[in-house]
């Protein structure tokens, strides 16, 4: 008759073999004996070691589950870590699943929405820009130095008389980082650099004259001057000097470069408080602003008898195209320069006494002018004053004129050429 598993001969319980292979331990001192069948002291001996093998492995259970307790703590714990460094659980944000995307719920890039340019009242202005410095670059306007880098970026040009009837222009920007190659860049006067202190602009040159200087020194005008950072923050276009241009007409920069230059120098990068807004706009949204003084299609006016401009007006685009002597004002490239606000003030202009280059002196203090816009213009009066105070732009009634928002151009034309002005309608 077959037997059944762990029964003996004689039908006791049968130990089962694995136990077998380990010999029997003496029972300790003082613990109770526990036999699974009336055995004896032989059948208590054989009982023994089941009993100690059982309490070993549930020590060793006991210590591998505080093991994986602690294992799974710490898993825990060094997730919640890296959630807390990568900002999962930051301060801007509400807690959000590693895999969702950051801002779901609450957007922080309202934090860098576009803030309102103090140049042209457009909302276009990066948020790092917001209350810094303008930088304003002096521009090479002679034949030679057209076409010009850069010249349908700035947010305004001012241009002027300099000597021998040829103009300069200064480009403003309200942010650096979206300055282009701009140039050619070229030295700088007295009359411009009253202008950038007006902004509380930084200055961008390439030499200057002797009054400019001058200027630069007594007031402490920050700038940064090509002929003492020619190779480091300025360059010269090898193309433009292969073509054999002379030297004056081939410098550039850009806003990698003067970003870098104004960082090292370590200036005061926010503006001037009192500064913040250089001009009134409309109120955002709403409709252009027509002047009342009559039509403008096209405004003419000139500097002397080989700086002649126009601009006319687009109304599909509200914006005004600029002309040079009859020719599309173009930057390198082909692009030609559009704006909303023009801006013709009139200055008396003098040769300064004893310059041998025929150099002039513009009076700052104020007078009269026009605003062309939306195809309307208007007489309009200025004023500035001292040369860090700002420009300021008054309607014919004395009161602070109000701009449509767009890009500008601001030309500070003789006096003796205001019977040179035409509007057409």
């Amino acid at each position: 008759m077959p037997k059944e598993p762990g029964q003996q001969k004689n039908g006791a319980e049968q130990e089962p073999k694995k136990a077998k292979n380990k010999p029997a331990k003496k029972k300790p001192a003082g613990r109770p004996s526990i036999s699974r069948s009336p055995q004896g002291a032989a059948g208590a001996a054989r009982n023994a070691l089941p009993y100690d093998m059982s309490a070993r492995q549930k020590q060793v259970r006991r210590q591998r589950i505080m093991l994986l307790g602690i294992t799974l703590f710490l898993v825990l714990a060094a997730g919640v870590l890296v959630m807390a460094v990568t900002g999962v659980f930051s301060k801007d944000s509400d807690p959000v699943m590693p895999d969702l995307p950051k801002y779901t719920s609450f957007p922080a890039e309202q934090g860098n929405a576009k803030r309102i340019n103090p140049l042209t009242g457009l909302r276009d202005l990066n948020a790092s820009a917001a209350g810094k410095r303008a930088v304003s670059f002096m521009v090479n306007n002679a034949p030679a130095a057209r076409p010009q880098w850069g010249l349908c970026a700035p947010d305004v040009i001012t241009e002027t008389l300099v000597e021998g009837g040829i103009t300069r222009m200064l480009f403003m920007f309200s942010d650096l980082a979206t300055v282009p190659k701009v140039g050619p860049i070229r030295s700088a006067r007295h009359d411009f650099v009253e202008i950038t202190e007006g902004f509380d602009s930084f200055l961008i040159h390439w030499g200057g004259s002797p009054q400019a200087y001058e200027a630069i020194k007594a007031r402490g005008v920050n700038n940064l001057d090509g002929m003492v950072y020619s190779g480091k923050y300025f360059f010269r276009d090898k193309t433009r000097l292969n073509q054999g241009l002379a030297v004056e007409h081939t410098a550039y920069t850009n806003s990698e470069y003067i970003t870098a230059g104004i960082a090292a120098k370590g200036w005061r990068t926010d503006v001037d408080p009192a500064k913040t807004s250089p001009f009134r706009f409309v109120t955002e949204g709403a409709a252009a602003r027509v002047p009342i003084g009559g039509s403008a299609a096209a405004v003419n006016f000139r500097f002397s008898a080989n700086y002649k401009y126009s601009f006319e007006y687009n109304k599909t685009t509200g914006l005004y195209a600029q002309y040079l002597n009859n020719t599309p004002f173009v930057q390198d490239g082909g692009q030609q320069r559009k704006v909303t606000n023009i801006i013709l003030i009139y200055v008396d202009v003098q040769q300064i006494a004893g310059d041998k280059k025929n150099r002039v002196n513009i009076d700052m203090s104020g007078g009269g002018g026009i605003y062309v816009t939306a195809g309307g213009w208007e007489t309009i009066t200025w004023k500035k004053g001292k040369p860090a105070e700002p420009l300021q732009l008054l309607d014919k009634d004395g009161a602070v004129l109000e701009l449509n928002r767009g890009k500008g151009y601001i030309g500070m034309v003789p006096i003796v050429q205001r019977t040179n002005t035409t509007v057409s309608e």
